[in-house]
């Protein structure tokens, strides 16, 4: 379903959401009935006044075939505006250990163990995400595991409208230097480049956080004007 949405134009895409919304209302679970009303919406206007929600994942490995999700966390942000007073970030119980990846991650199997379950995070995950765009760093990679999860929980990809800091971070090194293949595309060495503060990397809620400070400075410094969400979107 995901496949034919985004090959139609944005303004197509609407309509065709709120369809398919009113068609599997009646067989959706509440979490991802309430998210499904709320996605067409979210795209529309200008990135000023919308609804975004940054989120990252801590991962057991980088494929999902391979990987599980260890952590989620995500914070709000409303007319370019960070609410940390609605922040959260769970720890997720893996099928398996965290083996290696606790390298990065600073999760032991004794912390994940103590977690929930992924099938209990995503409903909240969900919640959060009502009527808002998600904003990740490396957008592509954590997808990939969020729609896994939501195909094994309940048989359904959702749109999951979101911007890429990575994706937007590349473009903008093609544009200053065509010649060159972008790189420094890492969250962290993003933030040097913009003269962010350094912060602890490889936690799900503050890199989450550092991802939505990123953003602001992208758009300051690569707009004169907020531009309209559609022309941000690297993935719907």
């Amino acid at each position: 379903m995901n496949a034919l949405a985004n090959l139609l134009p944005l303004a197509l895409w609407r309509p065709w959401i709120r369809w398919q919304s009113q068609r599997l209302s009646p067989q959706l679970p509440a979490p991802l009935r309430d998210y499904y009303q709320g996605v067409a919406d979210a795209v529309t206007g200008n990135i000023a006044e919308a609804k975004l929600l940054a989120l990252d994942l801590e991962l057991t490995a980088l494929t999902p075939d391979k990987g599980e999700i260890v952590s989620v966390g995500c914070v709000p942000i409303d007319n370019l505006g960070i609410q940390l007073a609605g922040a959260q970030q769970w720890i997720v119980q893996p099928k398996g250990g965290v083996g290696e990846s606790a390298v990065h991650h600073q999760l032991t199997d004794t912390a994940v163990n103590a977690g929930e379950a992924l099938a209990g995070v995503l409903p909240k995950l969900l919640q959060q995400a009502e009527g808002r765009i998600l904003l990740i760093h490396h957008a592509e990679l954590d997808l990939a595991f969020i729609r896994q999860a939501l195909q094994t929980e309940y048989g359904l990809v959702p749109p999951l409208p979101a911007i890429d800091t990575m994706h937007l971070a590349a473009a903008i090194q093609r544009y200053h230097h065509p010649e060159q293949p972008p790189n420094r595309l890492r969250l962290s060495e993003l933030r040097q480049d913009y003269q962010l503060p350094a912060h602890h990397g490889h936690q799900a809620l503050t890199d989450a956080i550092a991802c939505a400070e990123l953003f602001f400075a992208q758009l300051s410094h690569r707009y004169q004007q907020a531009p309209d969400v559609s022309a941000l979107l690297s993935a719907r």
